[in-house]
């Protein structure tokens, strides 16, 4: 089997996660616990994202915005934008990439969440050197 390294975890170190993620998102609509959903589907947008599958992080990301926007969980919300933002940017679409970043930090900004501030500062450096 290659050992091969993404992100600076082994292969078999994703697929775990991703079957965590999977058996949590699973979990999430048998119960109908909208806040596993949300949390399933914004770690397996990360994962995917990390692996290179552009597509399939954007899919798990707006699925976990527009479940999180359903059910009123706002902070989640703005760390989702950002989230959604630097998929845009990888994706190739860095205007509407940086747009969501920061519609993310200015929110995040607006009820002091500053963990979420932070999140979009290091999105907007660390797209900036790539975009």
């Amino acid at each position: 089997r290659a050992n091969r390294i993404v992100a600076g975890k082994s292969i078999d170190e994703w697929a775990r996660a991703n079957h965590q993620m999977m058996d949590a998102l699973n979990y999430s609509d048998i119960t109908d616990t909208y806040r596993v959903r949300v949390e399933a589907r914004a770690n397996l947008a990360q994962i995917r994202m990390a692996s290179g599958d552009i597509e399939m992080a954007l899919e798990h990301a707006t699925d976990a915005l527009a479940v999180a926007t359903r059910h009123g969980l706002s902070l989640r919300k703005i760390t989702l934008r950002i989230l959604i933002g630097s998929i845009l940017i990888r994706r190739g679409d860095p205007m509407s990439g940086r747009a969501l970043i920061e519609a993310g930090k200015a929110a995040a900004v607006r009820v002091g969440y500053q963990r979420a501030t932070a999140l979009a500062q290091a999105a907007l450096m660390t797209k900036g050197r790539s975009a």
